[in-house]
């Protein structure tokens, strides 16, 4: 019996562009829930960090209160960062808004909100596929 360790089979250029673009674009649609996710809870996460800068200017232009609503601020920016960097440190804690994100994802908005977005990533992913691996 032959053994076929050691020796290597040429893929012609077309089919290893076909493969390559397939594979990556299989991927990439696997993948877009999990994407959709992580874009989902950056974007919960600039949007508060948008609204505390917001309110910062808000503040820093009333001449009026500012001692008090500094100091109510200072505390808020204290709470938020100790909350960030609790969501930095502790892996579980990510892991389960993760997970919840996602089943609140597929609960309320199924499928279609689940792949929002499939379509150009996996035409993007068929065509650098198709460049990458011919």
């Amino acid at each position: 019996s032959s053994s076929n360790t050691g020796t290597s089979t040429k893929v012609d250029p077309l089919s290893s562009a076909i493969y390559g673009a397939l594979s990556t674009a299989i991927a990439q649609f696997v993948t877009t829930p999990l994407d959709v996710v992580r874009n989902r809870i950056m974007a919960a996460n600039s949007t508060t960090t948008a609204t505390v800068t917001s309110t910062n200017d808000i503040l820093s232009n009333d001449k009026s209160n500012n001692k008090n609503i500094m100091n109510n601020n200072k505390r808020s920016s204290q709470i938020t960062t100790a909350q960030t960097e609790s969501l930095d440190s502790n892996d579980n804690f990510n892991l389960r808004t993760y997970v919840n994100t996602l089943q609140s994802l597929a609960k309320e908005e199924g499928f279609n909100g689940l792949f929002a977005g499939a379509t150009p990533r996996v035409g993007k992913a068929f065509l650098s596929g198709t460049i990458q691996f011919a």
